[in-house]
């Protein structure tokens, strides 16, 4: 079986939750089933300078640095690369991930009709609506005009791909209703920890462990959230959902992982009680052994 070829403007060099993904669906078709990922990944230079999150798998990771303001004349660059790579002949699959990336479904499907083309959608188009909410006036232009092009880009091409890979069932009937995919297979791959097996003895450890160092009782109920606080990601929900729960339940107790806790009002985690932290990647696994 020849490699897939992954295309992306997402972020799989820093750790973060888009590479979570990625690099844990991409690991699992190598390990497991023997199908080998390399990627293209077209990013702001800062990322591609910084200290990069090891892909645990044999892979080829060619970036490439684009700006903002030339994000809407990338495409050109990134079909001269991809053909590059496709002309190689190693290839059987292409995914496409990111903003913008949709526009090659038709280009490598006309050049190279023997290759199936993916499409991985992590979230709703209204992401982008979010993002822009606090934004200031120009950033506000930039990912108002991302959103109309991408809004675009799926109506244009998303029904015309072999495949959408999907973090719910949710997000596949979304992308039925509003852009027509419904003859597209969808294939759900949620997000998750890439761990496929929990020893009991190891487990137990684990959960004694970090019980013991956030003092957290036996008959406690911890809740964890791990991840980061982007408006999407409803951290201002899950926060009124856990005062809400703890008027009537004086034992529940809340742990909050994330590498962005600077950017919360911690007078009000204080004030109601959630304990933070932050962990590697790596570590998390561990830790989420002490919740209910």
């Amino acid at each position: 079986m020849k490699k897939i070829l992954f295309i992306t403007t997402r972020n799989i060099l820093t750790t973060c939750g888009e590479l979570r993904l990625i690099k844990n669906r991409a690991m699992s078709l190598y390990y497991d089933y023997g199908i080998g990922t390399d990627f293209l990944c077209f990013t702001k230079q800062s990322r591609i300078d910084a200290k990069h999150e090891s892909m645990e798998f044999p892979c080829k990771i060619d970036s490439f640095p684009i700006k903002k303001s030339r994000l809407f004349y990338m495409i050109k660059e990134v079909k001269v690369e991809t053909e590059k790579r496709l002309n190689s002949l190693e290839y059987d699959v292409v995914i496409l991930s990111g903003p913008l990336i949709t526009a090659l479904v038709s280009v490598i499907k006309k050049k190279y009709p023997n290759i199936k083309v993916m499409v991985d959608i992590h979230g709703s188009l209204e992401d982008i609506v979010e993002v822009a909410k606090n934004a200031g006036m120009s950033r506000k232009a930039f990912f108002r005009l991302l959103y109309i092009s991408e809004k675009y880009l799926y109506k244009r091409y998303l029904a015309k791909s072999d495949g959408l890979f999907v973090v719910t069932k949710a997000l596949k009937d979304y992308l039925d209703n509003r852009f027509k995919t419904e003859k597209v297979p969808g294939f759900i791959v949620p997000c998750a920890t890439k761990r496929m097996h929990i020893d009991e003895e190891e487990y137990q450890r684990n959960r004694d462990k970090y019980r013991k160092k956030y003092g957290i009782n036996s008959s406690d109920k911890l809740f964890i959230y791990s991840g980061g606080i982007s408006s999407w990601q409803c951290i201002e929900e899950t926060l009124n959902l856990y005062e809400t729960l703890c008027r009537t339940h004086k034992d529940y107790k809340m742990l909050l992982l994330s590498h962005q806790i600077d950017l919360l009002d911690k007078s009000r985690l204080e004030n109601m009680g959630v304990i933070t932290d932050s962990y590697s990647a790596e570590e998390v696994d561990n830790v989420l052994c002490a919740g209910d």
